[in-house]
Protein backbone atom coordinates (compact mmCIF):
# COMPACT_ATOMS: atom_id res chain seq x y z
CA UNK A 1 0.00 0.00 0.00
CA UNK A 2 1.55 3.35 -0.86
CA UNK A 3 0.71 6.80 0.41
CA UNK A 4 0.84 10.00 -1.35
CA UNK A 5 1.18 13.43 -0.15
CA UNK A 6 1.76 16.52 -1.99
CA UNK A 7 0.77 20.51 -1.44
CA UNK A 8 -2.06 21.42 -4.24
CA UNK A 9 -1.36 24.60 -5.51
CA UNK A 10 -2.71 27.84 -4.07
CA UNK A 11 -1.89 31.61 -4.43
CA UNK A 12 0.28 33.41 -1.91
CA UNK A 13 -0.38 33.25 2.27
CA UNK A 14 -2.95 30.68 1.78
CA UNK A 15 -2.83 28.01 3.98
CA UNK A 16 -1.07 25.10 2.67
CA UNK A 17 -3.51 21.20 2.40
CA UNK A 18 -2.15 18.30 1.69
CA UNK A 19 -3.55 15.41 -0.50
CA UNK A 20 -3.53 11.85 0.41
CA UNK A 21 -3.36 8.93 -2.04
CA UNK A 22 -4.37 5.43 -1.34
CA UNK A 23 -3.88 2.57 -3.51
CA UNK A 24 -7.28 0.10 -3.27
CA UNK A 25 -8.20 -2.79 -5.02
CA UNK A 26 -10.45 -0.36 -7.04
CA UNK A 27 -7.40 1.94 -8.08
CA UNK A 28 -5.84 4.81 -6.60
CA UNK A 29 -8.39 6.98 -3.76
CA UNK A 30 -7.66 10.54 -2.94
CA UNK A 31 -8.42 12.18 -0.03
CA UNK A 32 -8.02 15.89 1.11
CA UNK A 33 -8.68 16.48 4.53
CA UNK A 34 -10.78 19.28 4.99
CA UNK A 35 -9.70 22.61 6.96
CA UNK A 36 -12.56 23.18 9.38
CA UNK A 37 -12.32 22.65 13.28
CA UNK A 38 -14.25 19.13 14.46
CA UNK A 39 -17.48 19.69 15.55
CA UNK A 40 -17.99 20.59 19.59
CA UNK A 41 -19.33 17.32 21.66
CA UNK A 42 -20.11 16.42 25.06
CA UNK A 43 -18.42 14.43 26.70
CA UNK A 44 -20.06 10.94 27.65
CA UNK A 45 -19.04 9.73 31.20
CA UNK A 46 -18.39 5.91 32.63
CA UNK A 47 -18.42 4.60 36.04
CA UNK A 48 -14.91 3.12 36.03
CA UNK A 49 -15.30 1.13 39.32
CA UNK A 50 -18.04 0.84 42.44
CA UNK A 51 -16.31 -0.39 45.89
CA UNK A 52 -18.12 -1.27 48.56
CA UNK A 53 -16.32 -2.44 52.22
CA UNK A 54 -16.11 -6.43 51.19
CA UNK A 55 -16.35 -5.77 47.21
CA UNK A 56 -17.09 -4.21 44.17
CA UNK A 57 -19.64 -3.78 42.00
CA UNK A 58 -20.54 -3.17 38.21
CA UNK A 59 -22.68 0.06 37.09
CA UNK A 60 -25.68 -2.61 36.10
CA UNK A 61 -25.79 -3.91 39.65
CA UNK A 62 -28.42 -2.61 42.41
CA UNK A 63 -27.70 -4.03 45.72
CA UNK A 64 -28.66 -3.91 48.74
CA UNK A 65 -25.93 -3.23 51.36
CA UNK A 66 -26.33 -4.09 55.23
CA UNK A 67 -26.08 -1.37 57.42
CA UNK A 68 -22.73 -2.50 58.71
CA UNK A 69 -21.51 -1.91 55.58
CA UNK A 70 -22.94 0.88 54.22
CA UNK A 71 -19.65 2.86 52.55
CA UNK A 72 -18.86 3.38 48.36
CA UNK A 73 -16.05 4.59 46.59
CA UNK A 74 -16.92 5.75 42.95
CA UNK A 75 -14.65 6.04 40.44
CA UNK A 76 -15.62 7.80 36.83
CA UNK A 77 -14.07 8.61 33.90
CA UNK A 78 -14.89 10.98 30.25
CA UNK A 79 -15.09 9.12 26.96
CA UNK A 80 -12.86 11.85 25.54
CA UNK A 81 -8.85 12.54 24.66
CA UNK A 82 -9.16 16.01 26.36
CA UNK A 83 -6.28 16.11 29.31
CA UNK A 84 -7.59 14.54 32.84
CA UNK A 85 -6.54 17.69 34.10
CA UNK A 86 -9.13 19.89 31.99
CA UNK A 87 -12.04 17.91 32.82
CA UNK A 88 -14.54 18.54 35.16
CA UNK A 89 -17.45 16.48 36.75
CA UNK A 90 -20.90 16.94 38.50
CA UNK A 91 -22.16 14.45 40.88
CA UNK A 92 -24.75 14.03 43.42
CA UNK A 93 -26.50 11.13 45.65
CA UNK A 94 -30.22 11.19 44.88
CA UNK A 95 -31.97 10.02 47.97
CA UNK A 96 -29.56 12.39 50.44
CA UNK A 97 -28.79 15.22 48.65
CA UNK A 98 -30.28 16.49 45.12
CA UNK A 99 -28.08 19.12 44.76
CA UNK A 100 -24.73 18.88 41.97
CA UNK A 101 -21.49 19.17 43.30
CA UNK A 102 -18.35 19.80 41.08
CA UNK A 103 -15.43 18.43 41.05
CA UNK A 104 -12.00 17.98 38.81
CA UNK A 105 -10.65 14.78 40.82
CA UNK A 106 -12.18 11.41 39.54
CA UNK A 107 -13.18 9.78 42.51
CA UNK A 108 -15.90 10.12 45.15
CA UNK A 109 -16.92 8.31 48.68
CA UNK A 110 -19.68 8.29 51.17
CA UNK A 111 -19.38 6.61 54.15
CA UNK A 112 -22.22 6.21 57.03
CA UNK A 113 -25.39 6.51 55.11
CA UNK A 114 -28.62 5.83 56.58
CA UNK A 115 -30.85 3.57 55.79
CA UNK A 116 -32.63 3.83 52.40
CA UNK A 117 -32.69 3.82 48.22
CA UNK A 118 -30.07 5.99 46.90
CA UNK A 119 -29.09 6.74 42.99
CA UNK A 120 -25.60 8.16 42.67
CA UNK A 121 -25.31 10.05 39.22
CA UNK A 122 -22.04 12.26 37.65
CA UNK A 123 -21.93 14.01 34.47
CA UNK A 124 -18.17 15.31 32.57
CA UNK A 125 -18.05 18.30 31.12
CA UNK A 126 -14.57 19.06 28.71
CA UNK A 127 -12.95 22.55 27.68
CA UNK A 128 -15.66 23.39 25.59
CA UNK A 129 -17.74 23.64 28.77
CA UNK A 130 -20.63 20.62 27.42
CA UNK A 131 -21.98 18.51 30.25
CA UNK A 132 -22.66 14.71 29.48
CA UNK A 133 -25.94 14.45 27.86
CA UNK A 134 -26.68 11.86 30.39
CA UNK A 135 -25.38 11.09 33.34
CA UNK A 136 -23.53 7.34 34.47
CA UNK A 137 -25.86 6.43 37.25
CA UNK A 138 -25.52 3.67 39.91
CA UNK A 139 -28.61 2.70 42.14
CA UNK A 140 -28.38 0.53 45.07
CA UNK A 141 -30.07 0.54 48.79
CA UNK A 142 -29.06 0.23 52.26
CA UNK A 143 -30.54 -2.29 54.60
CA UNK A 144 -32.16 -0.42 57.50
CA UNK A 145 -31.73 -1.22 60.70
CA UNK A 146 -34.86 -3.08 62.53
CA UNK A 147 -35.90 -0.32 64.46
CA UNK A 148 -35.58 1.73 61.38
CA UNK A 149 -37.83 -0.29 59.11
CA UNK A 150 -41.08 0.94 57.84
CA UNK A 151 -43.21 -1.96 59.84
CA UNK A 152 -41.24 -0.70 63.21
CA UNK A 153 -41.96 2.59 62.51
CA UNK A 154 -45.92 1.56 61.62
CA UNK A 155 -45.61 0.06 65.15
CA UNK A 156 -44.13 2.88 66.61
CA UNK A 157 -46.65 5.25 65.11
CA UNK A 158 -49.57 2.98 66.31
CA UNK A 159 -48.17 2.13 70.06
CA UNK A 160 -47.77 6.14 70.69
CA UNK A 161 -51.17 6.55 69.71
CA UNK A 162 -52.40 3.62 71.56
CA UNK A 163 -50.59 5.27 74.70
CA UNK A 164 -52.32 8.77 73.63
CA UNK A 165 -55.74 7.05 73.75
CA UNK A 166 -55.03 5.67 76.63
CA UNK A 167 -53.75 8.76 78.29
CA UNK A 168 -56.20 10.82 77.26
CA UNK A 169 -58.47 7.77 78.72
CA UNK A 170 -56.75 7.77 81.96
CA UNK A 171 -57.01 11.79 81.79
CA UNK A 172 -60.60 11.72 81.51
CA UNK A 173 -61.46 8.92 83.81
CA UNK A 174 -59.70 11.15 86.24
CA UNK A 175 -61.09 14.00 85.52
CA UNK A 176 -64.49 12.20 85.95
CA UNK A 177 -63.11 10.83 88.97
CA UNK A 178 -62.31 14.36 90.24
CA UNK A 179 -65.78 15.61 89.48
CA UNK A 180 -67.33 12.76 91.29
CA UNK A 181 -65.00 13.68 94.02
CA UNK A 182 -66.08 17.08 93.92
CA UNK A 183 -69.84 16.57 93.57
CA UNK A 184 -69.68 14.37 96.74
CA UNK A 185 -67.59 17.02 98.82
CA UNK A 186 -69.86 19.72 97.63
CA UNK A 187 -73.04 17.33 98.50
CA UNK A 188 -71.61 16.39 101.93
CA UNK A 189 -70.78 20.08 102.74
CA UNK A 190 -74.51 20.96 101.75
CA UNK A 191 -75.53 18.20 104.12
CA UNK A 192 -73.36 19.62 106.59
CA UNK A 193 -74.61 22.70 106.27
CA UNK A 194 -78.16 21.41 105.76
CA UNK A 195 -77.27 19.70 109.02
CA UNK A 196 -76.01 23.02 110.82
CA UNK A 197 -78.76 24.81 109.52
CA UNK A 198 -81.45 22.82 111.69
CA UNK A 199 -79.28 22.52 114.30
CA UNK A 200 -79.30 26.39 114.73
CA UNK A 201 -82.74 25.97 113.84
CA UNK A 202 -83.30 23.76 116.51
CA UNK A 203 -81.43 25.78 119.01
CA UNK A 204 -83.11 28.95 117.97
CA UNK A 205 -86.56 27.67 117.64
CA UNK A 206 -86.23 25.00 120.25
CA UNK A 207 -85.89 23.89 123.89
CA UNK A 208 -82.68 22.27 124.56
CA UNK A 209 -83.93 20.24 127.35
CA UNK A 210 -87.74 18.66 126.42
CA UNK A 211 -87.62 19.32 122.85
CA UNK A 212 -89.89 21.40 122.78
CA UNK A 213 -90.54 24.81 120.60
CA UNK A 214 -89.23 27.35 122.28
CA UNK A 215 -90.68 30.88 122.99
CA UNK A 216 -89.29 32.72 120.02
CA UNK A 217 -91.31 29.91 117.67
CA UNK A 218 -94.75 30.41 120.14
CA UNK A 219 -94.72 34.19 119.67
CA UNK A 220 -93.88 33.62 115.70
CA UNK A 221 -96.88 30.93 115.79
CA UNK A 222 -99.17 33.11 118.01
CA UNK A 223 -98.32 36.23 115.93
CA UNK A 224 -99.68 34.84 112.35
CA UNK A 225 -102.50 32.91 113.98
CA UNK A 226 -105.09 35.78 114.37
CA UNK A 227 -104.21 36.81 110.80
CA UNK A 228 -105.12 33.09 109.22
CA UNK A 229 -108.42 32.82 111.74
CA UNK A 230 -109.77 35.68 110.31
CA UNK A 231 -109.39 34.85 106.51
CA UNK A 232 -110.85 31.45 107.26
CA UNK A 233 -113.46 32.89 109.98
CA UNK A 234 -112.01 30.50 112.22
CA UNK A 235 -110.65 30.73 115.79
CA UNK A 236 -108.14 29.29 118.06
CA UNK A 237 -107.19 28.83 121.69
CA UNK A 238 -103.94 29.27 123.49
CA UNK A 239 -103.07 27.66 126.75
CA UNK A 240 -100.32 28.68 129.46
CA UNK A 241 -98.76 26.12 132.15
CA UNK A 242 -96.97 27.02 134.91
CA UNK A 243 -96.26 24.27 137.52
CA UNK A 244 -96.80 24.96 141.04
CA UNK A 245 -93.92 24.43 143.69
CA UNK A 246 -91.65 23.74 140.97
CA UNK A 247 -88.91 25.70 143.10
CA UNK A 248 -89.27 22.98 146.11
CA UNK A 249 -88.59 19.88 143.73
CA UNK A 250 -85.38 21.77 142.66
CA UNK A 251 -83.78 22.63 146.00
CA UNK A 252 -85.55 19.25 147.93
CA UNK A 253 -84.05 16.63 145.09
CA UNK A 254 -81.48 18.72 143.04
CA UNK A 255 -81.52 20.28 139.16
CA UNK A 256 -81.62 16.47 137.64
CA UNK A 257 -85.21 15.56 139.35
CA UNK A 258 -86.56 19.27 138.06
CA UNK A 259 -84.96 18.04 134.64
CA UNK A 260 -86.94 15.22 134.94
CA UNK A 261 -90.28 16.74 135.44
CA UNK A 262 -89.99 19.04 132.78
CA UNK A 263 -89.29 16.46 130.73
CA UNK A 264 -91.75 14.43 131.56
CA UNK A 265 -94.15 17.25 131.52
CA UNK A 266 -93.25 18.22 127.68
CA UNK A 267 -93.93 14.21 126.91
CA UNK A 268 -97.53 14.54 128.98
CA UNK A 269 -98.25 17.25 126.96
CA UNK A 270 -97.88 16.19 123.46
CA UNK A 271 -99.70 13.22 124.37
CA UNK A 272 -102.54 15.00 125.55
CA UNK A 273 -102.87 17.36 122.58
CA UNK A 274 -103.00 16.59 118.56
CA UNK A 275 -100.87 16.36 116.02
CA UNK A 276 -102.10 20.10 114.63
CA UNK A 277 -102.10 22.10 117.78
CA UNK A 278 -98.78 23.02 119.08
CA UNK A 279 -97.13 22.74 122.47
CA UNK A 280 -93.92 24.85 123.76
CA UNK A 281 -91.24 25.49 126.81
CA UNK A 282 -91.89 28.88 127.64
CA UNK A 283 -88.77 29.10 130.18
CA UNK A 284 -88.36 27.56 133.48
CA UNK A 285 -91.51 25.98 134.45
CA UNK A 286 -93.60 27.41 132.15
CA UNK A 287 -95.37 26.30 129.03
CA UNK A 288 -97.88 27.41 126.11
CA UNK A 289 -100.27 25.73 123.97
CA UNK A 290 -101.95 26.78 120.77
CA UNK A 291 -105.08 25.21 120.41
CA UNK A 292 -106.07 25.35 116.23
CA UNK A 293 -109.78 25.89 114.87
CA UNK A 294 -112.53 24.99 115.49
CA UNK A 295 -111.63 25.70 119.15
CA UNK A 296 -114.20 26.81 121.83
CA UNK A 297 -114.62 26.62 125.42
CA UNK A 298 -115.82 23.38 125.45
CA UNK A 299 -112.92 21.47 123.39
CA UNK A 300 -110.64 24.17 126.04
CA UNK A 301 -112.04 22.37 128.69
CA UNK A 302 -111.73 19.01 127.44
CA UNK A 303 -108.29 19.10 127.17
CA UNK A 304 -107.44 20.96 130.00
CA UNK A 305 -108.99 18.23 131.82
CA UNK A 306 -106.82 15.43 129.93
CA UNK A 307 -103.57 17.90 131.13
CA UNK A 308 -104.45 17.74 134.55
CA UNK A 309 -105.56 14.39 134.62
CA UNK A 310 -101.71 13.45 133.05
CA UNK A 311 -100.68 14.91 136.12
CA UNK A 312 -102.01 12.73 138.75
CA UNK A 313 -99.47 10.09 137.81
CA UNK A 314 -96.36 10.63 139.93
CA UNK A 315 -93.22 11.09 137.74
CA UNK A 316 -90.69 8.07 138.70
CA UNK A 317 -86.86 9.44 139.44
CA UNK A 318 -84.56 7.51 140.85
CA UNK A 319 -85.78 5.46 144.11
CA UNK A 320 -88.80 8.44 144.68
CA UNK A 321 -91.39 9.32 142.98
CA UNK A 322 -92.50 13.16 142.37
CA UNK A 323 -95.73 14.67 142.07
CA UNK A 324 -96.19 17.31 139.68
CA UNK A 325 -99.22 19.97 139.76
CA UNK A 326 -99.86 22.28 137.01
CA UNK A 327 -102.24 25.68 136.82
CA UNK A 328 -103.58 26.36 133.40
CA UNK A 329 -105.14 29.52 131.97
CA UNK A 330 -106.96 29.96 128.60
CA UNK A 331 -108.09 32.52 126.25
CA UNK A 332 -109.97 32.11 123.06
CA UNK A 333 -109.91 34.02 119.47
CA UNK A 334 -111.36 36.33 119.02
CA UNK A 335 -113.71 36.41 122.10
CA UNK A 336 -110.81 37.03 124.44
CA UNK A 337 -108.71 39.00 122.37
CA UNK A 338 -108.69 39.62 118.39
CA UNK A 339 -104.61 40.27 118.41
CA UNK A 340 -101.93 38.52 119.96
CA UNK A 341 -100.97 41.05 122.95
CA UNK A 342 -104.54 40.96 123.91
CA UNK A 343 -104.94 37.91 123.30
CA UNK A 344 -101.79 36.52 125.40
CA UNK A 345 -102.55 39.02 128.26
CA UNK A 346 -106.12 37.29 129.05
CA UNK A 347 -104.18 33.93 129.14
CA UNK A 348 -101.80 35.08 131.25
CA UNK A 349 -104.84 36.70 133.62
CA UNK A 350 -106.84 33.50 133.80
CA UNK A 351 -103.13 31.46 134.64
CA UNK A 352 -102.73 33.82 137.68
CA UNK A 353 -106.26 33.46 138.92
CA UNK A 354 -106.01 29.50 138.46
CA UNK A 355 -102.28 29.62 140.28
CA UNK A 356 -104.46 31.67 143.47
CA UNK A 357 -107.23 29.52 143.53
CA UNK A 358 -104.22 26.69 143.85
CA UNK A 359 -102.08 28.37 146.49
CA UNK A 360 -105.98 29.23 148.74
CA UNK A 361 -106.92 25.03 148.65
CA UNK A 362 -103.18 24.14 149.57
CA UNK A 363 -102.84 26.89 152.27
Amino acid sequence: MNFFCWPSPGTVNTSTSSIFMDGTSGGLSRYTPTTDSPPALPAPVVLTSIRGDTRDYEPTDQPTLPYLQRSLSFQFSALDYTEESRMRFRYRLLGNDDTWKETHGKSVRFAGLPGGHYVFEVLAAGPNGLWSPQPARFAFSIKPLWWQTSWFIALGVLAVLMIGMASWRLRVRALVAQKELLERQVAERTAELLASHRQLDQIAYHDMLTGLPNRRMFTEQLRIRPATARRQHGSFGILLIDLDHFKRVNDQFGDDAGDAVLIETAKRLREALRESDCAARLGGDEFGILLVSPCNRVGIETVCGRIIDSFAVSIPFKEIELQAICSIGAAIFPEDGDNQEDLYKSADLALYESKRVHQDISG
